[in-house]
């Protein structure tokens, strides 16, 4: 029996030693990819230490296509990065927000664009594939997205695992390694403007004609409080911002009011200023998006300059 474990172990040795550099070369290259919807340059500028912004906008896609960080930086003469991720809540908002301070120098101001669905709790691990080159021996990450559904404990505990099946993205990074991708960037300073008109077939999303109730989870509020006494603890002042969202999306949110109420009381308790923009005439325009929640390139437009004109107050000096 002992010479036959000691067989498998020899077996199995080089193999592992194999898998290390495995990973290393799929994950270097694959973290300069640069496919939609950009979140895996936004994590590469934020592990190299690249960001030196003085202000940061927070929050999921309704952050990263509707707040232009460009004309935000013009009005206000501040460097500006949109942090904003595709799909999640706030859980993995937290979790960027946490390993951006880790490697770049802090902000002077967060602008947090809050949605409905913020404090609720996802299952799946939407959009995983972003997380394949850095998550690597790299505690933080494992902590945050471990619960979700996506990498199963083998994928954490051995090199090159959590490629197997992935062949979209090692085909990636070897393109990438052999100069055969496009170098443009997806996003500029995190944000990517949508040059669409409306979309009738994006138009319900995740929404049902009966509508939902939103259930916040508590281990995210629980987050949510850290961050704002995270904030205040590094003398980072914290802005709260409901960006624009056609007014079918909020009929169909049953507790929507419930919800603006939750995030109003926070700003009371904690002194963080909230900027509401469910009454502004973009949200009363449907030319301005291309779907219920997301601003196309005109609702931008007209958004931003307003917001960037409102903030001005609150940069400090």
């Amino acid at each position: 029996m002992k010479s036959f474990l000691l067989r498998i172990f020899f077996f199995l040795l080089p193999v592992i030693g194999l898998m290390y550099p495995v990973d290393w070369f799929l994950s270097n290259h694959l973290s300069k990819a640069h496919t939609p919807p950009g979140e895996i340059e936004v994590w590469n500028a934020i592990y190299s230490g690249a960001i030196d912004a003085e202000v940061a906008v927070y929050g999921s896609s309704r952050a990263w296509v509707q707040i232009d960080p460009h004309i935000l930086q013009d009005t206000l003469q501040r460097k500006v990065y949109n942090f904003g991720i595709d799909g999640h809540k706030f859980r993995i908002i937290y979790l960027r927000h946490l390993e951006y301070l880790r490697y770049n120098p802090p902000p002077r101001l967060i602008i947090l664009s809050l949605d409905v669905f913020s404090l609720e709790e996802r299952e799946d691990l939407y959009g995983s594939e972003q997380f394949l080159p850095f998550v690597a021996g790299n505690d933080t990450v494992r902590k945050y997205i471990s619960s979700m559904q996506g990498f199963s404990k083998y994928d954490y505990a051995l090199p090159s695992v959590r490629y197997y099946g992935e062949f979209r993205w090692k085909n990636e990074a070897l393109r990438i390694a052999l100069g055969l991708t496009d170098s443009t960037p997806f996003r500029k300073n995190g944000f990517r403007n949508r040059e669409v008109g409306w979309r009738a077939d994006l138009a319900g999303g995740t929404m049902t004609p009966e509508g939902f109730t939103v259930v916040p989870s508590k281990e995210t509020i629980r987050l949510f409080r850290r961050f704002i006494l995270d904030c205040r603890e590094k003398n980072i002042e914290l802005l709260f911002v409901y960006t624009p969202e056609l007014k079918e999306t909020r009929d169909m949110v049953r507790n929507r009011d419930a919800m603006l109420t939750l995030y109003k009381n926070y700003s009371r308790v904690y002194g963080v200023p909230f900027l509401d923009y469910s009454e502004h005439p973009v949200s009363y325009d449907r030319s301005y998006f291309y779907n219920n929640s997301h601003l196309n390139a005109a609702g931008v437009a007209a958004f931003t300059p307003v917001l960037a004109a409102d903030i001005r107050k609150y940069i400090p000096k």
